[in-house]
């Protein structure tokens, strides 16, 4: 009697160490839904980048990130980073990433990052990165564009 009631301590105790270690992975998967709505966001917006509309790309951003970086700043950088690697010449869907939660400096909600490999005139492999946030009153919008 004693052996099973170990066993059965144990047992509960790897069942909830495994709830534990797992559950984490999958309550940070987003519902595939909004991840398709994420994408086309994404894919609008960096068609807005390749055929150089970085003022509409600009507009259509989250507001906080307008709110942080002007539009003669967001141009500036962008033609120069852009006028570096040239003109885009293949791009594919290499991972995302998901989140909810609160990172320092930017406003609670949900994040979805894109990771794009790129490949421009001028730069043979580049990690491009757009990082979409829900807004609540619209839907994703684009809250960070990175080449890497």
């Amino acid at each position: 009697m004693m052996l099973q009631r170990r066993s059965m301590i144990h047992v509960s105790l790897a069942v909830v160490a495994l709830i534990i270690i797992v559950y984490p992975y999958f309550s940070n998967k987003p519902d595939p839904e909004k991840v398709e709505q994420a994408s086309v966001a994404a894919v609008a917006f960096l068609d807005l980048l390749d055929n150089g509309n970085f003022e509409e790309a600009w507009r259509q951003s989250a507001t906080f990130m307008r709110e942080k970086i002007p539009l003669e700043t967001w141009l500036a950088q962008l033609d120069q980073v852009r006028s570096q690697v040239g003109a885009l010449r293949e791009r594919t869907q290499s991972d995302l990433n998901y989140t909810k939660e609160q990172i320092e400096g930017i406003p609670e909600g949900e994040y979805l990052s894109f990771f794009y490999t790129s490949r421009f005139d001028h730069h043979a492999t580049a990690r491009e990165r757009v990082t979409l946030y829900h807004e609540a009153a619209t839907s994703w919008r684009v809250a960070g564009y990175f080449i890497e």
